[in-house]
């Protein structure tokens, strides 16, 4: 149902009021650029987020000390590394892919490592209740 530009059907009032354009049938879309054809503030803000993440996702896997070992894990030099980081450069593209497939990997030893703390602490769990007796 087609509705006329700025017109909002009568609806009741929930917790603060608010209305949801889905429900009038009206979308703003908005089509990404590339980054070639993207303007060089898009660039950078862009790669101000790549450091971000970057940061967040190497702090994560390999703690405080993240930049060495994601250097190797992804076979770049410590300093490429330090540029994303640092947001002077956004990360490439196929290095995201990269990451991806480290972190999975990572990902996949902790799985590995949950089973063996189940154990743990079953193991644990049956000497505790065996000493109660």
């Amino acid at each position: 149902m087609a509705r006329p530009a700025g017109f909002e059907p009568a609806t009741y009032r929930l917790e603060g009021g608010c209305s949801n354009p889905l429900s009038y049938g009206r979308l703003q879309y908005t089509i990404p650029r590339s980054a070639s054809t993207a303007p060089a503030a898009a660039v950078m803000t862009r790669a101000m987020t790549d450091h971000v993440t970057i940061t967040k996702i190497g702090q994560t896997i390999w703690g405080a000390s993240w930049q060495a070992p994601m250097a190797a894990a992804l076979k770049q030099t410590p300093r490429t590394i330090e540029d994303w980081s640092s947001g002077r450069f956004p990360v490439p593209l196929e290095m995201w892919k990269e990451l991806r497939e480290v972190a999975r990997q990572q990902y996949l030893k902790l799985a590995d490592l949950d089973a063996e703390i189940v154990r743990a602490f079953d193991d644990a769990y049956q000497r505790a209740m065996a000493g109660k007796r």
